[in-house]
């Protein structure tokens, strides 16, 4: 199911939306990911602890 969240963005042309396809089976690639993405865009509106 790789690059289905970009295909729905550029489908959708969703401007405000950041595609992003990953296995969330993989604890470490999502954990990088997540520092990845907070690090490049900022913590997403409604994230709670």
């Amino acid at each position: 199911m790789l690059g289905r969240a970009e295909t729905l963005v550029r489908k959708r042309t969703l401007t405000h939306t950041i595609p992003v396809s990953i296995d969330l089976t993989n604890l470490a690639a999502q954990r990088a990911t997540d520092h990845q993405l907070i690090a490049a865009h900022g913590a997403p509106d409604g994230l709670v602890h």
